[in-house]
């Protein structure tokens, strides 16, 4: 999501998001969206697209949207679309629940009719949604009625009726038109180095990276990189090379992750080594290895001299997802295991049947890599990469101690100046103002390392953002 921690004070209505990296609109989504409802709580199970709601579960077990989608806003109503199936030739009842924040915050909120899914067969469904006025929604839920039985859900998208104005000549006329109450939210973007001999363009028209963009959703954004060469080679030239990604990392970025096929996951581990600041929160890694790790860089100075240096470095402070296929004739699968060890948080897939390429929609690891991009925690300590001091290091789990406080006619907010030094504190009146107001440095006050900064809650709406500089 991309408010990715977000609380409301209430009276008169105060608002408080934090936004780290990169920070989305406060209104607006788009005309359809791809929710990924893999946030299973309170006992509720899901294993790739089988959904499961056992006795054990709480009454209210369900599962949370994952993916970049908020806020979402009905004024002229919408659809909730999907494909189910019951494996057994049963029914399963299902409904979707969208509410203005998490909880315990969630009114105004809307309940979506039961959909019923009967038979083996996958069928499409479509739920309507009425209007909704003014109301936004920061929370998306997918619930089971039926404990006990395996149902098949994919598919999910949420569709958002446009808003049409009239005219002299009617609906979308002369003088009316039809438009999206649409204000786009920032996308998480995604940079991409093809393997040896490849490109750009056939890497982007490669069916994983088809498959890849179609399931994360117009939340992210692929930006690919192109090698030099005749025959594409990250090494022909390495020097121009890390000159041009620097160059294109630094004009077209912030890049929330990063991803490399082949000898393109080489490269990624070369600029690593050479170029400070690159702040990837996700880094994926298919049929790879490092530099100097494979046979034909064994008598290469060059490359023998940085696995040098990257090792003085290890373990990096990002966390990777290592794929390796089992029957890779290229690269040996024990090379590839070994990028794992260069990172302070790894996850890693062994696709037994796969050779030299990345997995496709429906072949394993591929779902792994979707949730290892969208997931909320990703060194799955419990504690929201958002609100982590130490995202990226599961064996640390302290949450960054950001404290709100609400006094009569004062709000506070406070945060730990050791741990998030860069922060800075901005404030916007109201919801339609689109500017950016600096809270100055002068106006915080610092006791024991701590932060703190105190406003009137007698001025209407504000909304105030806490970002990483």
């Amino acid at each position: 999501m991309n408010l990715q921690y977000s609380l409301r004070l209430s009276f008169p209505y105060i608002f408080f998001f934090f936004l780290f990296a990169q920070w989305g609109l406060l209104l607006g989504s788009s005309t359809a969206v791809t929710p990924n409802f893999k946030g299973a709580f309170d006992g509720a199970l899901v294993d790739g697209d089988v959904y499961y709601y056992p006795s054990t579960a709480e009454s209210w077990a369900g599962y949370s949207n994952l993916a970049y989608i908020y806020p979402l806003a009905f004024p002229n109503g919408g659809t909730i679309t999907f494909t189910g199936a019951v494996p057994d030739g049963g029914d399963v009842g299902i409904r979707f629940r969208f509410e203005s924040l998490p909880w315990p915050k969630p009114n105004p909120a809307y309940d979506t009719p039961t959909a019923t899914i009967s038979g083996a067969s996958p069928t499409n469904f479509s739920i309507t949604i009425p209007s909704q006025g003014d109301n936004t929604f920061n929370s998306a839920l997918l619930y089971l009625n039926t404990r006990d039985r395996d149902v098949i859900l994919s598919d999910f998208t949420i569709n958002i009726n446009p808003q049409t104005s009239t005219g002299p000549g009617g609906p979308g006329g002369p003088g009316g038109s039809t438009s999206n109450p649409v204000v786009e939210a920032p996308k998480k973007k995604i940079l991409v180095l093809h393997g040896y001999g490849g490109t750009a363009s056939g890497t982007r028209n490669w069916a994983p990276f088809q498959n890849l963009t179609d399931a994360l959703g117009i939340g992210y954004e692929f930006f690919y990189a192109q090698a030099t060469g005749t025959t594409p080679d990250w090494y022909g030239n390495m020097d121009e090379n890390i000159s041009n990604l620097s160059r294109f990392i630094d004009e077209n970025g912030p890049f929330y992750g990063i991803i490399g096929y082949s000898q393109g996951t080489s490269m990624i581990m070369t600029l690593m080594n050479y170029k400070k600041n690159l702040n990837f929160e996700r880094v994926v890694l298919f049929n790879g290895f490092a530099p100097g790790q494979i046979h034909w860089d064994y008598g290469s100075e060059t490359m023998q001299t940085i696995l040098s240096e990257l090792n003085t470095k290890k373990p990096l402070n990002k966390s990777v997802f290592v794929y390796i296929g089992m029957n890779d004739s290229v690269v040996p699968p024990s090379t590839s295991n070994k990028l794992r060890s260069f990172f302070k948080n790894s996850r890693y897939y062994e696709n037994s049947y796969a050779g030299h390429e990345p997995p496709t929609r429906y072949q394993g690891g591929f779902d792994e890599i979707v949730s290892f991009l969208t997931s909320d925690d990703v060194d799955e300590d419990g504690i929201l990469d958002a609100l982590d001091a130490y995202p990226h290091d599961a064996s640390k789990s302290e949450p960054e101690a950001v404290e709100l406080s609400l006094d009569n006619s004062e709000m506070g907010i406070s945060w730990d100046n050791t741990i998030n030094s860069n922060w800075k504190l901005y404030k916007r009146f109201g919801l339609l103002d689109e500017s950016d107001h600096l809270v100055e440095l002068k106006n915080y006050l610092l006791h024991q390392n701590r932060f703190s900064f105190w406003d009137s809650t007698d001025q209407g709406s504000c909304f105030y953002y806490l970002k990483s500089e």
